[in-house]
């Protein structure tokens, strides 16, 4: 008919307290279309509806009738108090499309019933759902649970479980080897949800859980959990062992953009706490816009954010409006969750970014990053920044930090807010490009850096810096502490704590060395170490630089010109055409075993070395190393020695034997061989 479908199977339990029947179909081939439903119902106090399981090789569910009801596969429950049953689909090959739908619903105090779903491929496309949803009064939500080996939605399909009421939703799970999210529909992304739906709802949303080896979402699809009611946002917990992919945006016809990512957010509308995200795989990749984010737009908490990929993180790339990125956020006077990274390898690159950030009153949650290696390059950037709410800390520990081509690791305030700290340990952290490492406040106080590695390295215009007041405005700059056994700093690279109208920061470096840098009043195209206020000298800031006091080319000593009557006995004979040489001339610098003490060397003689003929001879390596530059003259004879060592007048000689066991020996020397 015009008016509602076309054909249907169904079972309804109408007396008060009675049991509805079963639906059991066993077919090679299921076909719901232009309206067409199986369905089991309840629509009296008490009563409870029956299951309805369909077995098979084939399924499809697909259109609308004339009238618009959707082809359906259902259990539904009315005004009841009873128990929804069990939609149970035990289908090889699935295909909903061009709206088709499995639902199990309550609009009543009963409690909807479950969705299971067991096949080997599974497709949606064209607006079509499995949704599960819990529409009035008090009852729950169904659960759904779906098996399969792919799962493939695109075109605005969606499965989803939700609470519009006082009910809670039920929790959605997927098991799948492959799942391939992609794209828009006419006004929704595709997407896997679990949602407080309503602003008035007081339920909260059911646990979403993924299990796949592979999963990619594409184009603008989501994966997301939220609350835009009164209830708490569920959580989620996503396993792709293998590999999860992210990538891009989308459009719907209206023009309104999509990010493809994974989420847990409080709506505007939501007062209740937005639910914690948690991943865990083997690679992850986001790309074009990706995102991953936890947050809040509302009244409720931010939740946490935490990323275990056991191989590498790739961040990477620029969408139409936004960078790719992973992110934690508030923007009202709640408070945003925590974001923790675990990985082997993290790159971010090409303005990709993750952050951790309060536009708001509330606080920003803090990153910890954990990892063997850490690149940021081409502007790609890791980020707390707040407005007037408390910044967030950003911890990262590493082996390797690299950070080049205009990347950066920041802490800061846009507003009035206090920047958080950032505190970064690794063997190695080195900059390069335009590579920064930042605490930075437009008038409030700078951020604090602590730094503790065994070498860190500054490279071409790069910079450690706490700056504060950067729009001409109060605020004191914000403390560098570096740790470390080396600190080189050249091509213009500057470690600065430095401000506008406030008191400069305080610059405390405790290494072996320091390299490149010096200490400076103001900044210089070398390479600075400043902590100065542009307002007046009496606010500049304070550096100590705690070394031991030790440059290896001070201790160089001048060693004198020794002009030897005697000459090292010549062992081999003189080749044919040769003349005898009239001696040997050294000059040149050592360098002394402590690097805080010369030599207490006059003078350089060498003595006879006797050798019988035709022998050979091993040569001790010294310990110090040759001493340059040096000259000889033109025609010598060959020499040999076995040692040195120092004569009672603490003259450095050359002896006949080594005056201790050979530490390093040379390959033999023959007469007569070049």
């Amino acid at each position: 008919s015009s008016t509602g479908p076309i054909s249907r199977i169904f079972t309804e339990a109408n007396n008060t307290g009675g049991i509805g029947g079963n639906i059991e179909i066993n077919t090679g081939q299921l076909s719901a279309t232009g309206g067409g439903e199986v369905s089991a119902r309840v629509a009296n106090l008490g009563a409870r509806s029956g299951d309805l399981t369909i077995t098979g090789q084939q399924m499809t569910i697909r259109g609308v009738s004339p009238g618009g009801v959707r082809s359906t596969v259902a259990i539904a429950h009315g005004a009841s108090t009873g128990q929804g049953g069990t939609v149970t689909v035990n289908v090889a090959n699935i295909n909903l499309n061009d709206q088709g739908q499995i639902l199990a619903r309550t609009t009543s105090n009963g409690n909807a019933g479950n969705i299971v779903i067991n096949s080997n491929n599974l497709t949606m496309a064209g607006e079509s759902t499995i949704r599960s949803a819990a529409e009035r009064f008090s009852g729950n939500g169904g659960n759904i649970a779906i098996a399969t080996q792919t799962l493939n939605l695109r075109s605005g399909a969606q499965i989803t479980t939700s609470t519009l009421a006082a009910g809670n939703a039920g929790n959605l799970r997927i098991q799948a080897q492959d799942i391939f999210l992609t794209g828009i529909g006419n006004t929704n992304p595709t997407s896997l949800t679990a949602n407080v739906a309503s602003p008035t709802a007081t339920g909260s949303g059911g646990k979403l859980i993924i299990d796949s080896q592979r999963l990619t979402l594409n184009d603008g699809a989501q994966i997301s959990t939220g609350t835009f009611g009164l209830g708490h946002g569920s959580d989620a917990n996503i396993t792709a062992h293998e590999s999860i992919a992210i990538n891009g945006t989308g459009k719907n016809p209206a023009g309104k953009t999509f990010f493809s990512g994974i989420f847990t957010q409080t709506d505007a509308t939501g007062q209740g706490n937005s639910g914690n995200l948690t991943l865990e795989t083997g690679r992850l990749t986001i790309t074009d816009g990706g995102v991953i984010s936890v947050g809040t737009i509302g009244a409720g908490q931010g939740g946490t954010l935490t990323i275990n990929a056991r191989e590498q993180i790739t961040v990477t790339g620029l969408g139409e409006q936004l960078p790719s990125g992973i992110s934690s956020r508030t923007r009202t006077e709640a408070n945003a969750g925590a974001v923790t990274i675990n990985t082997d390898r993290l790159n971010v690159s090409d303005r990709a970014t993750i952050t951790v950030e309060t536009l708001g009153t509330g606080n920003a949650g803090n990153l910890q990053v954990n990892a063997r290696l850490v690149q940021l390059e081409n502007q790609g950037s890791i980020t707390a920044a707040t407005r007037s709410g408390q910044g967030g800390n950003v911890n990262i520990t590493a082996n390797q930090l690299n950070v080049r081509d205009r990347g950066t690791v920041t802490v800061e305030s846009l507003g009035t807010g206090n920047a958080g700290n950032l505190n970064i340990r690794a063997r190695l952290i080195q900059l390069e490009k335009q590579g920064t490492i930042t605490a930075a406040t437009t008038s409030g106080q700078g951020g604090n850096i602590n730094l503790n590695a065994l070498h860190i390295i500054l490279l071409f215009d790069s910079e450690i810096s706490t700056t504060a007041g950067t729009a001409n405005q109060p605020g004191d700059g914000g403390n560098i502490t570096i740790n470390a056994a080396t600190v080189t700093g050249l091509f213009n690279s500057d470690i600065v704590a430095n401000s506008f109208r406030g008191r400069g920061g305080r610059i405390v470096i405790n290494a072996e060395a320091i390299f490149g840098l010096k200490f400076r009043l103001q900044r210089t195209p070398e390479n600075d170490i400043t902590a100065f206020s542009l307002f007046s000298p009496e606010l500049n800031g304070e550096v100590i630089l705690n070394t031991p006091g030790i440059d290896p080319t001070q201790a160089l000593i001048d060693i004198p010109v020794v002009e030897s009557p005697e000459v090292v006995q010549q062992v081999c004979g003189l080749r044919p055409g040769t003349e005898p040489g009239s001696g040997l001339r050294f000059q040149g610098r050592g360098i002394p075993e402590n690097p805080a003490d010369g030599l207490g060397v006059g003078m350089v003689s060498l003595l006879p070395v006797v050798m019988p003929e035709g022998g050979d001879a091993p040569m001790e390596r010294p310990r110090q190393r040759p001493l340059s530059p040096h000259t000889i003259n033109p025609n010598p004879r060959p020499l040999i020695a076995q040692g040195w060592g120092r004569n009672a007048q603490g003259q450095l000689v050359l002896t006949a034997e080594a005056p201790t066991p050979p530490q390093f020996l040379l390959s033999a020397v023959h007469c007569g061989q070049p």
